[in-house]
């Protein structure tokens, strides 16, 4: 972001290479911070930001887009409460949002995120520290999915 801000390229990292660069991390820290990323809840939190900021985009549905939602959960992350406030209050506005959609368009594009995946990722703030957690959830969940023509796929099959 602040390469960004200075008007210079910011470097795209993947989900391999967040996995890379964790597990280099737990070699020289001994922090076993490459398992959070094998437990689903964090998975599912994860997918879930991406389905909120960078899936829409791929897909060039503005409306859908939720600006802020990095800056937020970054701010957030500094205090144990209030991220897991603002984890509670994204989790509930987006079941909400897929709740809607589904209504409306009767296609489910998005999976709900669970109280079990909410439960996990809780465990996880108490286990590590909310700045660990937060911004690796944002690592994972801004990192450039694999499988974009993929989603892109899907949602041509939908329409």
């Amino acid at each position: 972001m602040q390469r960004l801000g200075n008007k210079e390229s910011a470097k795209i990292y993947t989900k391999r290479s967040v996995k890379f660069i964790m597990k280099k991390l737990d070699e020289s820290n001994g922090g076993g911070y490459s398992e959070i990323l094998k437990i689903d809840g964090f998975q599912n939190f994860a997918k879930a930001i991406r389905f909120s900021t960078l899936i829409p985009i791929y897909l060039d549905k503005k409306k859908k887009i939720k600006f802020g939602l990095l800056q937020d959960i970054r701010r957030a992350a500094l205090n144990k409460d209030t991220l897991i406030t603002q984890l509670s209050e994204f989790m509930a506005n987006y079941n909400n949002e897929n709740g809607l959609d589904n209504f409306h368009n009767k296609k489910p594009m998005r999976s709900n995120l669970t109280t079990k995946d909410f439960e996990e990722v809780v465990e996880l703030i108490d286990k590590y520290n909310s700045k660990i957690i937060g911004n690796m959830l944002l690592a994972y969940g801004f990192g450039k999915d694999e499988k974009v023509e993929e989603v892109k796929g899907k949602e041509n099959d939908n329409e």
